[in-house]
């Protein structure tokens, strides 16, 4: 045998016993290793449905705040329409009009003019 027979030998060997030993690390983070617990695959739907629950509340403070904001509910903010919606809800806190205005046009990302609830 030579030698670069003995190493490729040697590196299908190690190669092989690599991949055991992640497949045996992967099996165990699975099954999080102790009985009684659940897996993590369990955790992870639990979680996603917590952060599903989470977005869906989120959307529908977004849509109220968007529908109080729209006064004359044409399904879109204007600039004036943001203006008396943030001095509304400012609670002390004082936005400029060239803060507001900056705002708007970041908001409006198709520059249309005004904010629909999907730019908002």
């Amino acid at each position: 045998n030579s030698g670069l027979e003995k190493l490729n030998r040697n590196n299908t060997n190690e190669s092989i016993d690599y991949k055991s030993s992640l497949q045996n690390q992967f099996s165990h983070f699975l099954n999080d290793g102790a009985a009684g617990q659940n897996s993590i695959a369990e955790k992870m739907t639990s979680r996603n449905i917590k952060r599903d629950r989470l977005i869906e509340k989120m959307k529908d403070v977004l849509i109220k705040e968007f529908a109080e904001a729209d006064e004359d509910k044409d399904n879109k903010i204007t600039l004036e329409e943001l203006q008396t919606y943030i001095q509304k809800q400012s609670k002390g806190r004082k936005m400029s009009d060239r803060q507001i205005k900056t705002l708007f046009h970041e908001m409006d990302t198709n520059k249309s003019g005004a904010i629909t609830i999907d730019e908002f």
